[in-house]
């Protein structure tokens, strides 16, 4: 499943969002400040300097809802809640279609509503933001409506905190960890395979006067791994290292007999001033998984 490709508001620039069942163009200032990682029922948040800026949440549905009446119901006790003289005048809010979102809103002061019904995964999506702003609609809010699409190819695409892989869908998201200037996405396929994704900042501090081998030796050999070849091999032009190691395994008779076969390749983006790593560790019998297919960005 490509990414997104609907063109933006010229004047904003974007970065790719892909999670669970989804994809979008988001603001390239918005930053992910929480997130869920259940692929039943959860929900992104983004922030800006200036606060926040929006909430998108997923949740599975035994049946396709009422949109209107589900934005219409949450609305309602938002007044009840906050402004009970509005919440007895109001009747219902204002609907726009823009792409495949239904948009609901009322004023300025209140929030406005985005939501989609998917289908194939029987989910609903719902964008959430704080206030409607007529300018923020039409500059970051509809090309970002206008440039979802769903994510249930045979490989999945996931794009946040900076990474931007493409995975097959039978990896389920089990770890995120993010930090400044240290980000890692962990994905586990049965009990066979675990893929390991990494995004630094700092290289300088990071590196600490070691050269990109040397840290990543130490980096492996600190998560258990025994070392047994190290190559110096540039990626997409870009200072890299492969390292081949083994671990312990982790399930069943694997773990009593044998242990797991990994590789791991590091590199330097200068230009960003980041320094990524992606490792694959699994049975020796488990199929790996080309690099040029799985990264998407650098």
């Amino acid at each position: 499943m490509p990414s997104p490709t609907t063109a933006p508001h010229p004047n904003q620039p974007v970065q790719p969002l892909a999670w669970h069942s989804f994809q979008f163009l988001i603001p390239k200032l918005w930053e992910v400040t929480a997130y869920s990682t259940s692929e039943r029922e959860g929900r992104l948040e983004f922030n800006t300097r200036s606060g926040v800026e929006a909430q998108l949440s997923w949740q599975k549905c035994k049946r396709e809802p009422n949109i209107e009446e589900t934005m219409n119901k949450f609305h309602r006790e938002l007044l009840h809640k906050n402004s009970p003289e509005e919440f007895k005048t109001f009747k219902q809010l204002s609907y726009h279609d823009y792409g495949a979102f239904k948009v609901g809103f009322d004023t300025m002061a209140r929030p406005c509503q985005a939501a989609l019904y998917q289908e194939e995964e029987k989910q609903l999506l719902r964008w959430i933001f704080p206030r409607y702003d007529p300018e923020k609609l039409q500059t970051l809010w509809v090309p970002l409506w206008e440039s979802y699409q769903p994510n249930n190819g045979d490989f999945k695409h996931w794009a946040v905190f900076g990474l931007d892989v493409m995975i097959p869908k039978t990896f389920q998201l089990e770890t995120i960890a993010a930090l400044p200037a240290n980000v890692m996405l962990i994905f586990e396929g049965g009990k066979r395979m675990r893929l390991s994704f990494h995004r630094w900042g700092i290289p300088d501090l990071l590196l600490g006067g070691r050269t990109l081998a040397e840290f990543y030796e130490d980096f492996l050999v600190g998560g258990g791994a025994k070392i047994e070849e190290v190559q110096r091999q540039k990626f997409r032009g870009m200072e890299g290292v492969v390292i081949d190691y083994n671990e312990r395994a982790e399930y069943a008779m694997d773990k009593l007999y044998g242990r797991w076969q990994g590789q791991g390749t590091i590199w330097y983006n200068r230009e960003e001033l980041r320094i990524y790593a992606f490792e694959q560790v699994g049975s020796r019998k488990a199929k790996r998984l080309e690099l040029n297919d799985v990264i998407q960005f650098t």
